[in-house]
């Protein structure tokens, strides 16, 4: 299945950046002129959109099929994060959320990668916009440590019950 478009031209941006030619290294911004490098990949032009000229990622309202009222869209009844507010959690707070969130997770038996779920991350951003949610990977390792003390604590007490019932025995 071949396609007309390349995955170099797929992208928004080049809606905004001079497409460089075969074996440029450069392009430019259309809206402000800056030149940036090139070398295959549009992060660092998206990156630039973001921070100087957030408008014009804006994507206009779609309209009904007669193209007059606009369609009403999931994103307007989501909480969508606005620019950083810069409140700070504390160390102690932060560490007290993920320990809760280890607990909802081991407890409700969620999977690991809820913290990467963006639903999620919003409804923990909007609750305390300063904390920062652990990776995946971070919660899997404080619930491996979990596991690991639970079964040493349940052993000891499972050899101290063992010894008690002996001398009762």
């Amino acid at each position: 299945m071949a396609s007309s478009v390349t995955r170099s031209t797929r992208s928004p941006v080049w809606d905004h950046f001079v497409k460089p030619l075969p074996g440029d290294k450069q392009t430019s911004c259309k809206i402000c002129q800056k030149q940036f490098a090139y070398h295959g990949g549009t992060s660092n032009l998206m990156s630039h959109l973001k921070t100087a000229h957030p408008s014009a990622l804006v994507k206009p309202e779609p309209k009904d099929s007669k193209g007059s009222k606009p369609l009403q869209t999931l994103d307007k009844f989501a909480v969508t994060r606005g620019p950083p507010t810069g409140k700070t959690c504390s160390v102690a707070k932060a560490e007290t959320i993920t320990q809760l969130l280890v607990n909802w997770v081991t407890t409700n038996m969620r999977p690991l990668n809820i913290v990467s779920d963006s639903g999620f991350r919003d409804v923990l951003e909007f609750v305390e916009p300063g904390y920062r949610i652990p990776s995946r990977k971070r919660i899997a390792t404080i619930v491996r440590n979990r596991h690991t003390e639970s079964k040493a604590d349940l052993k000891k007490r499972l050899a101290e019950a063992s010894a008690t019932r002996i001398l009762w025995a």
